[in-house]
């Protein structure tokens, strides 16, 4: 049993039902979607100008690798010249005291022998040893230095691009946060 009250309000729905229903379907035409507010489109140039491209940038420079192109252009250009007039201090160094062997060899008569022939030999050896020591030692310094140096401009592009990526980010924040509150009227 539907109460009386009820009858009525059903009976008027059924009849808008069937009438509703008789029509013929008029499929919409209109937006499916809503457009997008000034905002919103700001913040998606912000994304799409801004963020994506130095994300590229700071992935470029995190994949950076101090290999041997990388030192070449980190090198000191004097480091040859460096060396250079280390081995000639070296050569000279090594001319005085064989000078002085000599000298000494004449002194007590025994220029020209097995004795001075053993001395010469090892002047020599300590020599060689001493221009590849400091030809190694130099040339180490050199790429530790290119090295550190590469270090310190990558660190400056990422944190220069991380700034500028946090500054984007900000800006899309604070776009979103306007438009929220225009969505709120």
């Amino acid at each position: 049993d539907i109460p009386e009250y009820f009858k009525e309000i059903q009976e008027r729905t059924l009849r808008t039902a069937e009438n509703v229903f008789s029509q013929p379907y008029t499929a919409y035409k209109g937006d499916r979607i809503a457009g997008l507010d000034p905002q919103e489109i700001a913040a998606e140039n912000i994304y799409s100008q801004q963020i994506i491209p130095q994300a590229g940038q700071l992935a470029g420079i995190a994949n950076q690798t101090y290999d041997r192109a990388t030192a070449q252009a980190y090198a000191n250009p004097y480091e040859n010249q460096v060396i250079s007039g280390a081995l000639g201090d070296l050569q000279e160094a090594y001319g005085q005291s064989q000078t002085a062997m000599d000298a000494q060899a004449i002194g007590s008569g025994a220029f020209g022998g097995s004795r001075q022939g053993i001395q010469n030999v090892l002047g020599q050896e300590r020599y060689l040893d001493s221009v590849a020591d400091t030809s190694a030692r130099l040339r180490q310094a050199g790429f530790e230095s290119g090295a550190s140096r590469f270090a310190q401009d990558r660190a400056t592009q990422m944190g220069g691009l991380g700034q500028q990526l946090g500054a984007a980010t900000t800006q899309i924040g604070a776009l979103q946060s306007g438009a929220q509150g225009l969505q709120a009227f």
